[in-house]
C-alpha cells in the first residue's frame, strides 16, 4: 500500500471517528425525540412533579436510542478492525507472526 493510499485511509478513519459518529448520534437523538419536540416548549409550564415525570421519560428514551447507536457502531468497529488485522496478518512474512 503506498503512503498516499495509507493516509487517505487514515484520513477517512480520521473522519469517521471525529465527525460521522457525533452526527450519527446527533441524529438519533433528533429521531428519538421527533414526536417530543412540539410539546418541549410546555415542560416550563407543567407542574413540577408532571414535569420531572415528562424530563425522565424523555432522558430513558434518549439514553436507549444513543446507547443502541452507539452499539451499532462498536459492532461495525469491531468488524472493520477484524477485516484490517486479517489483511494486516496476511502481509507479515510468517516468521513475524505473533
Amino acid at each position: 500500500m503506498t503512503n498516499a493510499v495509507r493516509n487517505k485511509a487514515k484520513l477517512i478513519r480520521t473522519a469517521f471517528s471525529e465527525v460521522f459518529k457525533p452526527t450519527i448520534v446527533s441524529c438519533a437523538v433528533v429521531a428519538v425525540l421527533w414526536d417530543e419536540f412540539i410539546g418541549l416548549d410546555q415542560i416550563p409550564l407543567l407542574a413540577i412533579p408532571a414535569s420531572m415525570d415528562t424530563i425522565h421519560d424523555l432522558v430513558i428514551r434518549l439514553m436507549i436510542g444513543v446507547l443502541a447507536i452507539i452499539e451499532v457502531i462498536a459492532l461495525l468497529d469491531i468488524f472493520v478492525q477484524q477485516v484490517q488485522h486479517t489483511k494486516q496478518m496476511r502481509m507479515v512474512p510468517a516468521g513475524h507472526r505473533r
